[in-house]
């Protein structure tokens, strides 16, 4: 028996519940025919051996297996096995639904058995385990003589199976159980994330076999009767209703759970006309605090825009008040293609939840990086900003104006034409980025001036097309590039850039302390590589980078995703450049391993400087 086969039997010995084809196939990455095909097998197999065992399908619940000799049926296994469980997550998934779902103890060797595992493996998967159930508040303990068994108080006990080990696939009866949740969210007039009904009818599925158990949710951890009072309480409870009718009973606290789902899941807020009056109360305050953040952000946005913000708002705040998490299946794409709207996005959710008294999670940041990634655009122009000057402001000048719109229009913006006797008064804005000047002249500000032929000839032309170059490129210092460093942990490659940066004077002694501050609410390694440390606020007097390559990949952040090339980037707290070029190409190192590797070959600032010139994006 190959394989798969012993897979599908050894899912659904030992459990006293169903498995629906759907998910068996799911799981094992085939169809739903495959399936139904390989249980013939199966029971072809088990009667060809005299094993008293047999897998039967209950239409609308699935699959399960019975037997009244379960060490026939281990024996039987053992005689055909090749391999045990591969994945540790398959493994920690069968321990979890077993205790969960049986109600029994489970002793060492009877999960050795069962996984086909040593006992050093399963030792590793068990620690590995508990620190996904801390995170419910729920424990494994082991009673002497009986075995293992999971502790903790039912809401959390059934909190971790919703979302640590979720129903991979539907039966029949939960389809349509789906399509029932949807239609009364839409007569309540809101929307649910696409996830939502899937997940409340595993609830459903959870808390109907449990009660048959006698285990009872007694109470949630939150203020009842302030959930009463929600909106999302009142599909919640016509839901109990039907099902009733159906003959699923559910008691008044698991509509409150069911509640918390449809808060959880909740995308935005009803139109204005049918908010209630505490929503609409809300709904204003939030659209005034809309217009202070996008002061404090220096950001302009549209009436449409707003509307769209505070529409989203509302559901997000009150997930952050029950300390909801949502889904977010796109949070990682998210923060590596849209880098500078997410990190808007965790600027604008820490200055909401400190108005607010709350705390918002990051998947809710890459939501709102959404919205922000739709703002009209006010960043400044790729394009550099040139002042033209000549001694009168007009002949010369204008023939020089149309030479370079003609050649470099697409690299440069000439913001102004004027003649040298008044240059002074005009060229004292940041935006002014380079004085082209027919005759040779001194500006006082802090701005470039190239002096050129009106007629701009080759050589004139080249001068022009080394200075864009370096503008695009000069973010980058060969004393801060660190070719080949020995460092171990993300702590220390971030401190020792961020002090290369602040000892060059390129940023002062906050810059380390608010780089941290950003790895703590969300880390910039993306699942690759590379990462891309930053502060939460610009703070630097000019724009640079740092790069590192290490000899060996370092754990980085909280996921401990491998890393060996970071670019710790310090911008000016008032930067006004455009450095959408930058980011895309950091964005490329990120996806190609093929570009990662030939950086890591870079042993000189010139080879890296070479290299990254080289990089098309």
């Amino acid at each position: 028996m190959d394989r798969r086969k012993l897979s599908i039997l050894k899912r659904l010995r030992g459990l006293d519940i169903s498995i629906s084809g759907n998910q068996l196939a799911k799981e094992l990455n085939v169809s739903s025919r495959t399936i139904r095909n390989d249980i013939k097998t199966i029971n072809l197999f088990l009667e060809y051996d005299e094993v008293n065992a047999c897998i039967k399908a209950t239409r609308g619940k699935g699959y399960r297996l019975y037997t009244e000799d379960a060490s026939a049926v281990e024996k039987f296994i053992k005689k055909h096995r090749t391999d045990g469980i591969v994945e540790q997550s398959e493994r920690q998934r069968w321990l979890v639904e077993y205790l969960f779902y049986s109600n029994k103890f489970l002793k060492i060797e009877d999960a050795l058995v069962h996984l086909f595992t040593s006992r050093s493996t399963l030792s590793h998967d068990i620690k590995q385990l508990k620190n996904i159930l801390d995170k419910w508040h729920v424990t494994l303990e082991s009673k002497p003589n009986y075995g293992l068994y999971l502790q903790g108080e039912e809401f959390y006990l059934r909190s971790l199976i919703l979302n640590e080990f979720p129903r991979l696939a539907s039966s029949d009866d939960e389809k349509e159980l789906q399509q029932t949740i949807t239609r009364l969210a839409k007569q309540f007039h809101f929307t649910l994330h696409i996830g939502a009904a899937k997940e409340i009818s595993h609830y459903i599925y959870i808390a109907s076999n449990r009660e048959k158990r006698g285990y009872h949710l007694k109470q949630v951890p939150y203020d009842t009767g302030q959930l009463c009072n929600e909106r999302e309480y009142q599909p919640s409870a016509k839901l109990r209703k039907l099902l009733i009718k159906r003959g699923l009973k559910l008691s008044s606290t698991d509509v409150l759970f069911i509640t918390l789902l449809f808060v959880k899941f909740r995308v935005t807020s009803v139109q204005n006309n049918i908010l209630t009056e505490k929503e609409a109360n809300l709904f204003s305050f939030i659209a005034d605090l809309t217009n202070h953040l996008l002061s404090y952000l220096s950001l302009y946005a549209t009436d449409e825009w707003k509307q769209n913000f505070t529409q989203h708002m509302l559901p997000s705040l009150k997930r952050a008040r029950y300390g909801l998490i949502p889904q977010n299946e796109l949070l990682e794409e998210i923060k590596k293609q849209y880098p500078e709207s997410f990190d808007l996005a965790l600027r604008a959710m820490i200055y909401l939840g400190e108005e607010l008294g709350v705390t918002f999670s990051e998947e809710e940041a890459g939501f709102l990086t959404l919205h922000f990634q739709q703002l009209p655009q006010s960043s400044p122009s790729e394009k550099i900003s040139v002042v033209i000057a000549c001694r009168s402001g007009i002949g010369s000048a204008q023939i020089l104006k149309k030479k370079v719109d003609q050649l470099f229009g697409d690299k440069l913006n000439i913001i102004g034409v004027f003649d040298a006797a008044h240059m002074q008064e005009h060229v004292i804005e940041p935006p002014c980025q380079l004085v082209l000047s027919t005759i040779p002249l001194t500006v006082k500000k802090n701005c470039p001036v190239m002096t050129v032929n009106p007629l701009l000839p080759l050589k004139d032309q080249e001068k022009l097309q080394t200075f864009i170059k370096n503008h695009q490129t000069s973010i980058l210092k060969s004393s801060l590039y660190f070719p080949k460093m020995t460092l171990t942990t993300d702590q220390t490659v971030i401190r020792f850039l961020a002090d290369a940066i602040i000892q060059q004077g390129y940023a002062p002694q906050k810059l380390l302390r608010l780089t941290y501050e950003r790895e703590e609410v969300s880390g910039t390694s993306f699942g690759s590589a590379v990462a891309f440390p930053h502060p939460i606020t610009p703070c630097g007097y000019e724009n640079v980078m740092a790069v590192a390559s290490l000899k060996k990949p370092i754990p980085w952040g909280h996921a401990a995703e491998k890393v060996q090339i970071v670019f710790l980037l310090s911008l000016r707290h008032d930067n006004d450049q455009n450095l959408s070029y930058l980011y895309d190409r950091v964005m490329q190192m990120m996806e190609n391993p093929v570009l990662q590797k030939q950086l890591l070959e870079q042993h000189t600032f010139e080879g890296f400087h070479s290299f990254w010139d080289e990089v098309h994006f």
